[in-house]
Formats: C-alpha cells, structure tokens, sequence
C-alpha cells in the first residue's frame, strides 16, 4: 500500500500473477500461502444474549495493546482518551499473522495476543472474541454462517463469565417510593423530559444518541418526574443513571377509560391511505389524458403489466 501511495506501478511491484482465466480456459500457478491471517476487531461495546451490541463510553484509563513478532495493531486508543459514543465504535484492530498452514495455530495466537491487550475505563468486546477464539468448533475451521446464532447465549455467558458481575455506576440517594432509571447504552444525551412533570406509561423521559442513532429511554408506569440527573448534551455510560420517577399508580384508571372502536377504521389509518390515493394515476385524470394522447403509458401501468396484482 505504501509503495502504490508513492506511485509505484502494478507491475513493479513483482507480485505473482496467480491464476488468470479465459472463459473456461485457465492459466499460471496459484501465489504461495506464506501462512494465516486472522484480524479481531476491538469494539467499544457488550452482547447481549439476543445478539444484540450495546455501545459503551467512558475514558481509557489502561491502553496497552500486545506486541510480539506477528502481531500488529491498529488503533487510535490511548490512555485518558474519551471516545465520542456518536460515531463507530470501533477501538483498534488486532491482526496477526501465523507462518503455516493450520488455522488453529492463527487462531491460538489471536487468543493469546488479545489475552495480552490491558484496557480499562471504556467496556469492549475482547471477552466475547476470546470467548468465540477459545471455543473448539471455531477453531476447526469448519464453520458456517449461522455459527455465532446457533452458539450466541452461551458465547455471551462465556463472556461475562471472564468480565466478571457487572457493577452499575454512580449510587443514586433515593427516597420512599423512587426509583431511578439507567441507561441501557452509552450515548450523548439529546432530549430530556421536564423535571416534575407527570408522564403516561410508555412516554419517552430521555433521547440518547448513539452512532448516529436516537434510543429513546421510557417510562414503566404513569409517574411524576422527581429529579433530572443529566442535561443534554452530555455522555452517559451503560448503567449511568438518568432520571428519578415515582409512580403514580394512574395506568389502571386510564385504561379503563379507553375504548377501542373495532368496527370502523383508525384515523391515523384513513389519513395514510388517503394520502397514498393522491399519489395515484386516479387522482390525475388531466395528467393520464394528456399522456394517452401522446401514446404514451403511466409508470404504474408498465409496473401492473409487470408484476402480479396486489403483489
């Protein structure tokens, strides 16, 4: 790559020519393997048992990346950095290369130099890699795509076995009747409810972002707003706590006042598809005549010849 960025031709690079193909017709020797490469990917995130990643934040108090023939790592990471939570997560890239022909042995060295990668302050991956780089079917080689959702439960126990319990961040004081609400990811706080405020079930008390996505933290049960224990704009980490409610106990008297019409349909419903018959050739008779009167034919008339009713 360095001697292509300094403007060196293809040719002058003597690499080998492999296998070349004309139609059916095959020519030249295949490169020489000069062993296995296997790449792990540092995220700052956990999993959860579902598959799912959940982004972490904080600040790197401990960085220190393995080293050794055969190993190379790329990254960014340094002690006292605190990632933004709003862009990828990823950390650093761990590759290394194992000089022959059995991938276990790659494998092991992945595993051994990731056992040596030292971080602290920021949750990452590296149990769960350890955890997939450890497991005897992996390391066979004799994978297939549906390895991590047949076996995921038990990488992510494997995991968190190695992390240890999780310990939630930052005690909260509360009073008879509070409970305080955590967040479920690390994010940079968008949107906040207002303090004392009287919320239905289900209502969004806090917008966090995260990768460029919004995650919206609800309310269990109708409550009151007691006390705001963040602002916008800042950086939570998982398990950081948001905002103190006290339940009200009001669900079960509003729901009780809801009726539910069955037989006719929802307004929300009619106005959708309303706005959908707009956009339809029906809804445009001058512009159907004057495209008929020039033999031509509507968009939606080439696509109903084309595809099955309804469909």
């Amino acid at each position: 790559q360095l001697a292509i960025a300094a403007g060196t031709d293809f040719e002058s690079l003597l690499l080998p020519h492999g296998i070349t193909a004309i139609g059916l017709d095959t020519s030249g020797e295949p490169a020489a393997s000069r062993g296995i490469a296997v790449q792990a990917r540092i995220n700052m995130e956990t999993m959860r048992s579902d598959g799912q990643a959940v982004p972490a934040a904080g600040t790197l108090t401990v960085f220190s990346p393995p080293t050794g023939p055969g190993v190379r790592v790329d990254t960014y990471g340094r002690p006292g950095l605190s990632p933004s939570p709003r862009y990828d997560s990823l950390l650093a890239k761990v590759i290394v290369l194992s000089r022959g022909p059995a991938f276990s042995a790659a494998v092991r060295k992945a595993e051994a130099a990731l056992a040596e990668f030292e971080i602290e302050g920021v949750p990452t991956n590296i149990a769960f890699l350890r955890a997939i780089l450890t497991d005897p079917d992996f390391g066979s080689g004799v994978v297939g795509t549906d390895y991590l959702g047949e076996r995921m439960s038990r990488l992510v126990e494997d995991a968190q076995a190695q992390q240890g319990p999780h310990v939630p961040s930052t005690a909260v004081e509360l009073r008879a009747g509070e409970e305080v609400l955590r967040a479920e990811m690390a994010g940079t706080i968008v949107e906040v409810v207002d303090e004392g405020r009287n919320v239905d079930s289900g209502a969004a008390l806090v917008v966090l972002e995260a990768m460029k996505m919004q995650h919206a933290i609800a309310s269990p049960a109708a409550a009151i707003v007691e006390r705001l224990l963040i602002a916008p704009g800042q950086t939570v980490a998982t398990g950081d706590p948001l905002v103190v409610i006290r339940r009200t106990g009001a669900d079960s008297a509003q729901m009780a006042d809801i009726a539910v019409e069955l037989d006719g349909a929802r307004e929300d419903l009619a106005e959708i598809r309303r706005r959908h018959e707009v956009t339809l050739d029906a809804a445009r008779p001058a512009a159907m005549a004057k495209r008929a009167k020039l033999g031509r034919r509507s968009a939606r008339a080439n696509i109903e010849d084309l595809v099955d009713p309804g469909s």
